[in-house]
C-alpha cells in the first residue's frame, strides 16, 4: 500500500468514512508545543517521541505531527472543554470532530482563541425535507446554512436524507458553495473534506496512522519519516472539570 506524499496530503483521508464512534482533535501548533502544554497545564503524563503504538498501549491517547503539516492530531480524543483551553492558551485553532454510529450524524466544531467560531452537524435524516430542523433545535437563525441531499439506495423505494447545517464567523460559505462540495465525493463527507482543505488539515486513513490496531491491512507499515514526533498522552479526571482545580493561565508562551 503507498503511504507516498504524505507530507501534501490536506483533506478527508478516512476512505471508508468513519464508522461506529470515532473522535479526534487537531490543533494548529507543532506537537512540542501541545504537549508540553498538556502535561504543564493539564498535569498530563506525556511519553515523548515514541513511534508505533501496539495492542498492549491501546488505553493511551496518541498524538502525532505529520511533516509539512501544521496541525497536530490527537487520535481518539474528542473532549470539547480540553480543546477550547488549548486554543486559548496556544493562541491558535482546535477542532474537534465526532461521529455518532447509531444515529449517523457527524459534528465539527473549532475554536479560535477564545471563541467557538465555526460549527458544521450532518448526518442521516427521514424527516420532511423541506422542514428547516435547526432552527427548532438550535433556533432560528443559529444556522449559516441548512441543506438537505437526497440519498439515493437501489434496494430501497423509501427515500431518504442527509442533513447539512453549518455556521462559522471565520469565513462565509454560499449554499451553493456546499453543494459544489458535496457532489465532489460520492458519499457524505464532500463539504467535510473542503473544510479540512480550508484551514490546510488533514484527517488520515486508519492505516496511515502510526497505531499498529487501528490499520485496517496488516502488511502497513507506517514510515517514520513522515512524522515529526509521536507522543502518547494522559489526562488526570481533574483536567475534565470547569472547577477551578487546577490553575489556569492567560496565555501561553
Amino acid at each position: 500500500m503507498s503511504n507516498q506524499n504524505k507530507a501534501e496530503k490536506r483533506g478527508f483521508g478516512m476512505t471508508g468514512g468513519m464508522y461506529k464512534r470515532f473522535g479526534v482533535t487537531l490543533i494548529e501548533a507543532p506537537i512540542d508545543v501541545v504537549s508540553s502544554a498538556l502535561s504543564n497545564y493539564f498535569r498530563g503524563e506525556c511519553c515523548i517521541d515514541i513511534f508505533s503504538a501496539d495492542l498492549q498501549e491501546k488505553e493511551k491517547r496518541f498524538l502525532w505531527q505529520y511533516v509539512g503539516h501544521s496541525w497536530t492530531i490527537w487520535w481518539g480524543f474528542a473532549r470539547e472543554e480540553i480543546a477550547f483551553a488549548l486554543a486559548l492558551f496556544l493562541d491558535t485553532k482546535a477542532i474537534v470532530l465526532t461521529h455518532q454510529g447509531t444515529s449517523g450524524w457527524s459534528e465539527f466544531k473549532m475554536f479560535y482563541q477564545d471563541k467557538f467560531v465555526e460549527h458544521y452537524h450532518f448526518g442521516f435524516d427521514d424527516r420532511e425535507p423541506n422542514e428547516k430542523i435547526g432552527d427548532r433545535f438550535w433556533g432560528a437563525g443559529y444556522w449559516d446554512i441548512e441543506i438537505v441531499q437526497e440519498c439515493v439506495y437501489p434496494s430501497s423505494p423509501i427515500p431518504s436524507w442527509y442533513r447539512h447545517l453549518f455556521c462559522s464567523t471565520l469565513r462565509q460559505v454560499t449554499e451553493e458553495e456546499m453543494r459544489m462540495s458535496l457532489a465532489t465525493m460520492s458519499s457524505k463527507f464532500g463539504f467535510l473534506d473542503a473544510t479540512f482543505r480550508y484551514y490546510g488539515a488533514y484527517l488520515p486513513d486508519n492505516q496511515e496512522t502510526p497505531l499498529a490496531y487501528d490499520r485496517a491491512d496488516s502488511d502497513f507499515q507506517s514510515n517514520r519519516a513522515d512524522f515529526e514526533r509521536i507522543d502518547a498522552v494522559s489526562l488526570p479526571k481533574e483536567a475534565f472539570y470547569w472547577q477551578n482545580v487546577l490553575p489556569v493561565p492567560s496565555r501561553v508562551s
